[in-house]
Formats: C-alpha cells, sequence, structure tokens
C-alpha cells in the first residue's frame, strides 16, 4: 500500500495547493509556503484528510517520547540511542503481529552525518546485537536515511509525532482535535505494553 498511500497523500496536497517540493510540517518554519497559507481550519481539514487515508489503507502508527531529563527503567540515562531501540522494538511488534518483514526509512538527522552515523550504529547495534534484548525478528535491514522532502510519508509521519508529542505534553489549542479525530485511530496499541504511545 505504500506506493498507493503516497499517491492518495499527494493528490491531497495538490487538492491544498501545495507547491510541488514544498515539505509538509506539523508546525512549518515561519517564512514558509505552508505557514502563511495552509492555516487555521484549512490547514486542520487537510491534515485530517491526509490522515484519514493513513487509516482507509490500514496503516499504523506508534510514537516514541523521550525526557532527556529523566532515567530508564533501568536508571540509566535516557538517551536518543534509547529511543532509537524503544522504536524499533514497537516496529518490530507491529510487523510480527501483521507477520510481516519490513523495512525502516528515516528522516536524516539535524545534526549532519555524524549524528546521522550515531543514529545508524545505535540502529545496528538494537538488530545485530540486540542492546541486552532479543533481537528483533521482523527487521529487514538497518534504518535507510534519506530526507523527508523526498518522501510524502515521512512528512505524514512528522505530523502524527509532533501532535502526538505536542498533545502529550499538554498543548491544548491546536493538538487536541487532531489527536482524537484522525492520529488516535492510528495508533492500534501494542500488544505488549497496551499503548502504541510510548513515553519516558
Amino acid at each position: 500500500e505504500v506506493r498507493h498511500l503516497e499517491d492518495l497523500v499527494d493528490a491531497t496536497c495538490d487538492r491544498y495547493g501545495v507547491p510541488k517540493g514544498e515539505e509538509f510540517k506539523w508546525s512549518p518554519r515561519r517564512g514558509s509556503w505552508m505557514h502563511t497559507a495552509l492555516t487555521g481550519a484549512s490547514r486542520t481539514a487537510f491534515f485530517a484528510e491526509m490522515l484519514a487515508h493513513c487509516t482507509e489503507v490500514g496503516a499504523e502508527a506508534c510514537v516514541v517520547i523521550l525526557d532527556k531529563d529523566s532515567s530508564t527503567v533501568a536508571g540509566s540515562k535516557a538517551t536518543a540511542e534509547y529511543a532509537t531501540e524503544l522504536l524499533i522494538r514497537q516496529v518490530d511488534r507491529i510487523a510480527l503481529r501483521r507477520s510481516a518483514t519490513t523495512i525502516i526509512v528515516v528522516d536524516r538527522p539535524g545534526g549532519g552525518r555524524g549524528e546521522e552515523e550515531r543514529f545508524l550504529t545505535a540502529a545496528l547495534d538494537v538488530l545485530k546485537y540486540g542492546s541486552g534484548h532479543s533481537l528483533p525478528k521482523q527487521i529487514a535491514l538497518n534504518p535507510l536515511c534519506t530526507t523527508s522532502h523526498f518522501i510524502r510519508l515521512l512528512q505524514v509521519a512528522d505530523v502524527v509525532v509532533s501532535c502526538a508529542t505536542q498533545f502529550v505534553a499538554g498543548e491544548a489549542r491546536f493538538s487536541p482535535g487532531v489527536f482524537y479525530d484522525s492520529v488516535r485511530p492510528l495508533l492500534r496499541g501494542d500488544p505488549v505494553g497496551g499503548s502504541a504511545i510510548t513515553v519516558y
């Protein structure tokens, strides 16, 4: 369904006038087309239509939210590498439940090549060595990095994660409506933890 869903999201972008090559985000940067031209109820409707396509094709979402000032369950420092491990394990559980082998595609981290290498190394540690847990079974390769400008579904992922994070953090103006109506249906639940949002 990936190509089909990408086409549906592209068609929604065309209907709302999103310029070719323009990236959409939950919080668009100041001065961008979306920041000035797609606002208020129109932006909410755009998100709703786009996320409805995801629900229609049976897409699922999981969100990992990490408080770097807190510690892990084991009492160690919460790190970005730890968040990477939690995400990989959530994706593996979804794939296992679906009896599917999967590939993870991620947006390039904002810190440049060094940050990308750290992320990929942490992911490889989880996939090849288990990081103290059993190895993920359903993930075919180490995650592939690209820029979200090229893939609409990575932009959809930004909307889901950003909306869920703001909602959990208590933002009360924009996130609750989109979260309850459009994001929550994608969070199907985790067979181990019981929730598709993991907060640490």
